[in-house]
């Protein structure tokens, strides 16, 4: 693949800067509850009464990827075993 052709100094770069791209991601992650609190006047200020409809949205929206991600790949996914335990753990 594309990764392992990589140096091993390229491969250190390609993960910082996709780090710190996921970095930025998850810092908007409460953008549109913001949004809808400053910008609508009914919306409850409170912002742990979004955090529900968020995480339930990332959560079907990933099993969703993963079903459509199986069927391209004919129910024969490619799943690395050692990357399983950290991602429940970031997850979490």
């Amino acid at each position: 693949s594309f990764i392992e052709r990589l140096s091993p100094a390229n491969k250190r770069l390609l993960g910082i800067v996709l780090a710190c791209l996921s970095g930025v991601l998850y810092g908007f992650t409460f953008t549109p509850a913001l949004y809808v609190q400053d910008n609508y006047e009914n919306a409850s200020q409170n912002a742990l009464d979004y955090v529900f409809s968020l995480y339930t949205g990332i959560f079907v929206s990933s099993i969703t990827y993963f079903v459509i991600y199986c069927i391209l790949k004919r129910n024969k996914p490619v799943i690395y075993s050692n990357v399983i335990l950290p991602g429940l753990i970031s997850g979490w």
